[in-house]
C-alpha cells in the first residue's frame, strides 16, 4: 500500500482483487475519525500510530480501463460488480458507500444538505450511463457546502 498507516486497507483490497480474479481499480476516499482534519492528522503522522480509517469505496473498474487501453462500461454495471463484493467485506477497513437514484432536483439538494448537516462533505451525483473518465466532466457533480 503507497498510503503508510492503510496496511489493513490495502490487505482487505488485494482480498477483493483476488475474488475478482483480475487487476483492479478501486475508487473511494479514506476517512480516519470523524474529521477531514482528522484524517489529514493521521496521515501526516506517516503510520506513527498504526493503520487507521476506513476506504468508502464508490466505484470500480478492471485495471486495463483505468489504464486506458480497455473500453469501461456504465456506472451501473461498474456498481453491481462493486455491490456484489459486499458480502466479501469484513471488518471496518472497507466499506461500500450506498448509492440510489434520485427522482427530482429537489431530491438531491435534500439528500446533500442532510450529508452536510451530519458533517459529511457533500454528495457526488454520476450519471448511471456513464462510462469512467480519468478527467473531470459533466457526467459527474458535486454538491458540497460552503
Amino acid at each position: 500500500c503507497s498510503i503508510v498507516g492503510a496496511d489493513h486497507i490495502a490487505d482487505q483490497l488485494r482480498e477483493l482483487e483476488r475474488k475478482l480474479g483480475r487487476p483492479t481499480f478501486f475508487d473511494g476516499e479514506l476517512v480516519v475519525g470523524d474529521s477531514f482534519e482528522a484524517t489529514q492528522a493521521h496521515l501526516r503522522s506517516r503510520g506513527r500510530h498504526g493503520d487507521g480509517g476506513t476506504l468508502h469505496l464508490f466505484d470500480t473498474l478492471d485495471m486495463d480501463v483505468w489504464h486506458g487501453s480497455a473500453p469501461s462500461q456504465p456506472l451501473t454495471a461498474r456498481r453491481a460488480q462493486l455491490d456484489a463484493l459486499a458480502g466479501e467485506l469484513a471488518g471496518e477497513a472497507v466499506r461500500i458507500l450506498p448509492w440510489r437514484y434520485f427522482e427530482t432536483a429537489a431530491d438531491i439538494e435534500a439528500d446533500a444538505a442532510d450529508v452536510i448537516a451530519s458533517g459529511g462533505e457533500g454528495i457526488v451525483i454520476k450519471d448511471p450511463r456513464a462510462v469512467y473518465t480519468r478527467r473531470r466532466n459533466n457526467a459527474w457533480l458535486r454538491i458540497k457546502g460552503r
